[in-house]
């Protein structure tokens, strides 16, 4: 579930999204060519003669990336250099991210005036939802989300309405895709007693029986 849970985008660093890519890439002065489903990055201004082969490449139906370290003695310092630049776009790419996903979904972007950025956390800020469901005594809701420099997602949330609930796992769902990290949920434990007959289980789509079948 969403509500009474705490959970993480847990990244995977072999994996980087190719539009994030690219603008990393530009903003380094890297040159990359498409062939096919595959992304090249031809020079990284290594330093050394590749003799046609890449420096990187990226499968674009995997978002995996695959680094040449054969024809690169300084591939390491080239590795890190593409990721510092790479995770200081995605976090901001996990942001506009999420909150349009969850605008699409009918939440309402919150700023968190408490919070002050740290080297670690970058963004902080909530996401609001409002229960369409008459009978609901608490119809408004919030989850809160943390974007770590790397463009980590960590969220925070309490009680939320059936619908709302819905609405968010869908939302959460599609950004597992967008950003190719798994949400690892880890809920909380001592509800309090007057949410438990709320709660119902999460309804399970069409779409996501096709996808188990």
């Amino acid at each position: 579930m969403s509500r009474f849970e705490s959970s993480r985008f847990v990244r995977n660093p072999q994996v980087m999204h190719v539009d994030v890519l690219k603008s990393a890439c530009d903003t380094l002065g890297w040159t990359y060519t498409i062939k096919g489903n595959e992304l090249f990055v031809t020079d990284a201004r290594q330093g050394t003669i590749l003799y046609g082969e890449y420096a990187l490449k990226l499968n674009l139906t995997t978002n995996e990336v695959t680094y040449n370290t054969y024809y690169m003695p300084n591939a390491a310092l080239k590795v890190e250099e593409l990721q510092n630049q790479f995770y200081a776009l995605n976090a901001a790419y996990a942001k506009n991210s999420l909150v349009q996903e969850f605008k699409k979904k009918g939440f309402t972007y919150k700023s968190n005036d408490h919070f002050t950025p740290t080297t670690e956390e970058v963004y902080c800020f909530f996401m609001v939802g409002r229960s369409k469901d008459k009978s609901e005594d608490e119809p408004v809701a919030q989850i809160k989300f943390t974007i770590l420099k790397d463009g980590t997602i960590v969220t925070d949330s309490d009680y939320l309405p059936n619908d709302v609930n819905e609405r968010a796992h869908e939302a959460m769902d599609v950004l597992e895709l967008l950003l190719g990290n798994k949400r690892i949920m880890t809920k909380k434990t001592n509800i309090p007693a007057k949410y438990l007959a709320k709660m119902k289980p999460r309804r399970i789509s069409v779409q996501e029986n096709k996808l188990v079948k």
